[in-house]
C-alpha cells in the first residue's frame, strides 16, 4: 500500500486522529523518514513548549485540519 502523506496526515497522526490505514502506514515507514519524524519532532517541541497545553477538541482539530488542507496539498 502506498499512501500519499501530507502535513495535515502527520498533524493527525499527532493527535492520534487519524484513520487506522494511516496510523500504520505512518508507523511501518516513519524509521525511514527522516522529514516526517523532523515534522512529528517540531511539533512535540512546540506542545512541551506551551504552557497548559491541552489537547484541542477533535471538532476543532478538524475544522484546522480542513483550512489546512484547503491551503496546501502538497505531500511530505
Amino acid at each position: 500500500m502506498n499512501i500519499n502523506i501530507t502535513e495535515t496526515d502527520l498533524i493527525s497522526y499527532f493527535y492520534n486522529e487519524s484513520s487506522p490505514e494511516v496510523t500504520d502506514y505512518i508507523q511501518v515507514n516513519l524509521p525511514s523518514k527522516i522529514d516526517w519524524q523532523d515534522y512529528l519532532r517540531d511539533l512535540n517541541t512546540l506542545k512541551s513548549s506551551m504552557n497548559n497545553f491541552q489537547n484541542p477538541h477533535p471538532t476543532s482539530l478538524n475544522i484546522v485540519l480542513e483550512e489546512i488542507s484547503f491551503e496546501e496539498n502538497h505531500s511530505i
